[in-house]
């Protein structure tokens, strides 16, 4: 880092505690893909490094005073994005995993899948009718979910809160898991160790 880059970055902290969004928005540029990153090898999550990644800039901007003040901003800055990461671990866990396992089954089969070929098919069928029987907003968001979109992007499509998404989510993963359970199918093993 050169002494010019150093020094224009700690103008871009003295601007920002003066609340200049475009200082803010430069600085946002400047560390934004690092940041992403970072977090990706936390969570292993596209998307939710996308969303954790806007977390820690509203926290920078909400404690903007404080951020310049601090002899080290940059380390201030990762220990933040940290933080959150370990946070949405803990929180999504369950959920994230129960994704995962549903993905699994609704994608080609592969020689590493923890289900043996015979089963597959059954698998699949029974997880696609199961998502084709649910509640058509929640049949939506699920869908959408699985087609890559973030909670922030499938609220923006339907129209409706991020709140709202991840209840739908969570009901949609719930119902999944049940409607295994009741068929006896060999993947209820999993949901029963990734949910209790």
């Amino acid at each position: 880092m050169s002494h010019h880059h150093a020094y224009n970055e700690k103008e871009l902290l003295s601007r920002i505690a003066e609340n200049d969004e475009l200082a803010f928005a430069a600085f946002m540029m400047h560390h934004t893909d690092n940041l992403y990153s970072y977090i990706l090898k936390i969570t292993k999550s596209d998307h939710w490094a996308e969303e954790l990644v806007q977390d820690v800039w509203l926290q920078v901007w909400q404690g903007r005073k404080d951020f310049k003040a601090l002899s080290h901003p940059l380390a201030y800055l990762y220990r933040i994005a940290q933080n959150r990461s370990i946070d949405w671990i803990r929180r999504n866990k369950r959920e994230l995993k129960a994704q995962y396992l549903i993905q699994q089954q609704l994608v080609p089969h592969s020689e590493n899948s923890f289900i043996s070929k015979e089963n597959f098919e059954t698998t699949r069928r029974l997880l696609a009718a199961g998502i084709e029987a649910l509640p058509f907003q929640r049949r939506r968001i699920f869908e959408l979910k699985q087609s890559g979109l973030s909670y922030d992007e499938i609220a923006a499509t339907l129209n409706i809160s991020k709140n709202t998404v991840r209840n739908q989510m969570v009901s949609a993963l719930q119902a999944l898991r049940y409607l295994l359970q009741q068929h006896g199918d060999s993947l209820i093993l999993f949901f029963f160790y990734f949910f209790f």
